[in-house]
């Protein structure tokens, strides 16, 4: 895939999964105009947890052990060769999976207490029911992964990013439909649901692809060991990164009352940017990076990583300018509504500033853990994960004191700064890349441009700051308009610097606007 093609393919993900996460907020909204906020959204929502901690982050793992695996059946051996893997996956998934859903469905009332034991009585037999509707689609969490990574190594991305959508359609069109009938048992129906229309968009390209389902297994079968030796690593990282947010949850509830509240809603608002632009570049470079593994091309290795590390840059230090100068306002105008103060939103935007500080290194390290799994290293990334997990405990114990859930907040991003650094060398290291100086150049360049838009946004917000303080529509525009102009002085000073990413989104938008003129 060229560096345009991976640009397009892209910018498509980032607009459907703009599109999923506004539907997740409508989600939201429309479980919320149902049911209040009342025990059965406190039992949906405990009840949700399970699966999604059972089934989700082996899903994640799956998909991330399994694409450099089929990519090298792929590339060096035949399609067949692939597919027969990929069947072998999907049955033993299929199996594994089902046999811990029933498992954990026979369970439920005690694994259900153990996840809130505070749930007595009448929420506590709801939270079982709606947990055990929920977990019949657990075979189908695995599935995905497996199918999504498939598509993903024949660069079809559409499909795959596209399953949010289908989720949160599912999901609202049930409780509109059935909440009157059904109640809150409709909404985990409607779960389950969205969870099997996720595996199911996917199918029909699969078949074009010539995928077929085949009841085969080999259990003593390299590619299928070696897949499951690679899981287990991902799955410790995916530990570390969740004790992490427990570890933080932990001592804040030692400081003064909302501090966990803060920091949840600043760490949500950091990881809509992360999940919306640094992860469907992400979602691109992995297979790409996998299939330069799988031949061999280490030249070519090295030139789309360093191109996701440049456009993680071009993207993320914009972004952090942005929160630096709009931290308040985008806070006020996003919550400050209801039981939601004007002292709720200082709290708030402090651990939005601090979580914002690590974005760039947040966005990095995705790039170079894929980097690391392309060449089927799963190994580092879990054991610098447990450094940084460590070091992140002693940044938050040294910072707590003086800056309350602030120190926490940025005890996180300099503790993921500390493991971009380590590893990205390690990188280097490892595939015998020489030094160079391309992506220090590449970040200086960003560094200008962004203190050019970071000047514009501030003296605008300086000028018209007492004006955010009206109505939403009128934070809303302002907000926008600065943004939209700091945005085009940083595209402006981009182009003057002759930052590569600018060339090519103004030769995209240049193609795409020709081919509207010749409809």
């Amino acid at each position: 895939m060229g560096t345009k093609d991976g640009a397009r393919a892209a910018l498509l993900i980032m607009g459907i999964t703009l599109g999923s996460k506004v539907l997740g907020f409508i989600r939201e909204m429309v479980i919320a105009a149902g049911f209040g906020a009342s025990f059965y959204t406190d039992a949906y929502v405990v009840a949700l947890t399970i699966p999604a901690v059972l089934f989700a982050s082996v899903s994640r793992a799956l998909q991330t052990t399994f694409i450099p695996i089929f990519n090298e059946l792929l590339y060096q051996k035949e399609k067949k060769e692939a597919f027969r893997f990929a069947n072998s996956a999907l049955n033993t998934v299929i199996i594994f999976m089902a046999l811990v859903s029933v498992i954990a469905f026979i369970f439920m009332p005690q694994i259900t207490r153990v996840i809130a034991p505070g749930f007595q009585g009448e929420v506590h037999r709801l939270t079982v029911t709606l947990a055990r509707i929920m977990i019949c689609s657990g075979f189908v969490w695995g599935m995905v992964g497996i199918t999504g990574g498939m598509l993903n190594s024949f660069k079809l991305f559409g499909p795959p990013a596209a399953a949010g959508i289908i989720y949160n359609i599912f999901i609202i069109g049930t409780v509109v439909i059935f909440s009157s009938t059904l109640g809150i048992k409709g909404l985990a129906v409607g779960t389950a649901l969205g969870v099997a229309g996720q595996f199911l968009i996917q199918v029909p390209t699969l078949k074009k692809l010539g995928m077929t389902w085949r009841r085969y297994l080999d259990l003593k079968d390299a590619a299928l060991r070696k897949m499951g030796k690679l899981m287990i690593p991902v799955m410790a990282g995916s530990v570390m990164a969740q004790l992490n947010v427990v570890v933080d949850r932990l001592l804040a509830s030692q400081l003064p009352e909302g501090s966990i509240a803060a920091l949840n809603f600043g760490n949500r608002l950091n990881g809509f940017v992360l999940g919306v632009f640094i992860m469907s570049f992400v979602t691109v470079i992995f297979p790409a990076l996998s299939q330069k593994a799988a031949v061999g091309d280490n030249a070519g290795f090295q030139n789309i990583f360093l191109r996701g590390i440049k456009t993680v840059i071009f993207l993320t230090v914009p972004a952090t300018v942005i929160i630096l100068v709009f931290k308040v306002p985008l806070i006020r105008l996003l919550f400050e509504r209801g039981a939601f103060n004007s002292e709720d939103t200082l709290i708030t935007a402090t651990a939005f500033l601090y979580y914002g500080v690590g974005l760039l290194a947040f966005g990095l390290r995705d790039v170079i853990n894929v980097a690391f799994y392309a060449v089927q290293d799963t190994r580092t990334p879990m054991f610098f994960g447990i450094g940084c997990l460590l070091l992140n405990i002693i940044l938050n114990l040294a910072l707590i004191g003086p800056m309350g859930h602030g120190g926490l907040a940025l005890a996180t991003s300099l503790a993921g700064a500390a493991y971009v650094i380590v590893t990205i060398a390690l990188l280097y290291r490892k595939l015998k890349w020489q030094n160079n100086w391309e992506i220090l150049t590449a970040l200086g360049k960003v560094l200008i441009a962004s203190v050019v838009m970071g000047m514009v946004m501030w003296v605008g917000n300086l000028l018209l700051g007492d004006h955010m303080l009206q109505s939403f529509m009128r934070q809303a525009v302002l907000i926008a308009g600065l943004i939209t102009v700091g945005g085009g002085a940083y595209l402006s000073m981009a182009y003057i610097l002759k930052i590569e990413e600018v060339f090519m989104i103004f030769t995209i938008l240049g193609e795409r606007w020709h081919s509207l003129i010749k409809r």
